[in-house]
């Protein structure tokens, strides 16, 4: 009896930090991320930082593209705005405007393409990046 009791004690302290949900992945067959990586084509990912496919969306339509891209990794905020700020302007972008405060950070880039938004935050070492992206409309299609 104290055998039975032993193990559903340990079993029900398993079962109870088991977790059922992963929010972040890195697996590349997945069609989300197949879709994630043609949108980023020409923006960098933080190392070390994951997709959080839960809190991502990506619109495309004929020449439109829009993407909300949600990651998480570790890190400082210091660190992941100076990558930002240099592997951007690698690729092609301009910074158009930035600032800091606190613990976030919010970066505006643009290439005569596309426009992007880069919010960081960082909370207790973990980084929360949301890279906001889309193609510019041609100026006739403007209403």
């Amino acid at each position: 009896m104290r055998r039975l009791i032993s193990f559903l004690i340990i079993f029900l302290l398993a079962i109870g930090c088991a977790t059922t949900q992963h929010k972040t992945t890195t697996k590349k067959n997945t069609p989300k991320i197949v879709q994630i990586q043609k949108v980023l084509e020409n923006i960098p990912i933080f190392p070390g930082a994951k997709f959080d496919l839960d809190n991502t969306f990506i619109y495309e339509s004929g020449t439109i593209k829009a993407a909300v891209i949600t990651l998480e990794g570790s890190g400082n905020l210091k660190d992941a705005v100076d990558f930002y700020k240099r592997k951007m302007l690698e690729e092609g972008w301009e910074l158009v405007s930035s600032f800091i405060y606190q613990q976030k950070a919010s970066l505006f880039f643009d290439s005569p393409a596309s426009s992007c938004n880069i919010e960081i935050e960082q909370d207790y070492g973990k980084l929360t990046i949301i890279i906001r992206t889309g193609t510019k409309a041609p100026l006739g299609d403007v209403k």
